[in-house]
C-alpha cells in the first residue's frame, strides 16, 4: 500500500510539472504546495519562494477604483 501511495505521489507530481497549464497547488490552510513551471513563468517567482506561503496573501489584488 505504501508503495501505491509513493507512486501515485510521484505520478501526480509529474503531471503537476509536465502541464502546459498554470498550476499552483494550496492546501486547506490556504498554503502553496506545489507550483509548476508555468506558473513560475507567468508570475516571476520560484517554487522554492512560494512554497509554504499563504496563497491569498501572494496573489491578492486590490480591486475596487480608487
Amino acid at each position: 500500500m505504501a508503495h501505491n501511495l509513493s507512486d501515485t505521489k510521484v505520478f501526480s507530481g509529474e503531471i503537476v510539472s509536465g502541464v502546459n497549464s498554470v498550476v499552483v497547488v494550496i492546501n486547506r490552510g490556504g498554503l502553496i504546495q506545489r507550483f509548476n513551471e508555468l506558473a513560475q513563468k507567468y508570475t516571476g517567482y520560484k517554487e522554492e519562494d512560494v512554497i509554504g506561503q499563504n496563497a491569498h496573501d501572494l496573489f491578492n489584488v486590490a480591486s475596487g477604483s480608487s
